[in-house]
């Protein structure tokens, strides 16, 4: 598992453009060279969806297979959001609460989340994406406050191999929410795993 530069147990960038999310696809890059790996097949989740997908659009004879779990849609399809209804009706303490025990292990270093977003730009991602020549997975949580359903479920349109899953009672993250429903969703995309 790579941790982006600034999150988890990597430290933060020295430069804020090389800590730009279009500019973190090359540390995947450096990976998969590092690695020795002709292919790989990359999954994202939240944010991490957009180095994902920067990475597909630069370098995609290098994925074999991408997988987006509950990726913020909304710089990529124009669906109306859906957060505000599904957080009227799903936010609870439990709910909450494992939400923000994930949030914890997940922590940004201070400045690597503006760093993240600052002068990102997407740089023609979204035209490449159409090209991309790999199955591509969009994993929905139905009940994802933070990113919304309909928007999450509309990424998978933008790619000629694009399918997506929901998962039923999960949020933004699923593998937490609903664990047996993610790891079968995975399964079934990943049949070698």
């Amino acid at each position: 598992m790579l941790h982006q530069r600034g999150v988890g147990l990597s430290a933060p960038s020295r430069t804020a453009a090389a800590a730009a999310w279009p500019e973190l696809a090359e540390d995947i890059e450096s990976l998969r060279i590092y690695l020795g790996l002709e292919t790989i097949e990359l999954l994202g989740h939240s944010a991490g969806t957009r180095v994902a997908l920067s990475y597909a659009a630069r370098y995609p004879s290098r994925l074999q297979s991408l997988c987006l779990v509950t990726p913020p849609a909304q710089w990529l399809v124009d669906v109306p959001d859906d957060s505000a209804e599904i957080n009227s009706r799903t936010r609870d303490d439990a709910w909450s609460a494992r939400a923000d025990a994930h949030e914890r292990l997940g922590q940004w270093y201070p400045q690597a989340k503006d760093w993240f977003f600052a002068h990102a730009d997407a740089g023609g991602v979204v035209d490449a994406l159409g090209d991309l020549d790999c199955p591509v997975l969009v994993v929905a949580g139905v009940e994802d406050g933070l990113t919304g359903y309909a928007p999450v479920l509309a990424v998978a349109d933008l790619f000629r191999e694009g399918t997506s899953v929901s998962i039923d009672g999960a949020g933004h993250y699923p593998w937490v929410d609903e664990p047996n429903a993610f790891a079968a969703a995975l399964a079934e995309f990943y049949p070698t795993i």
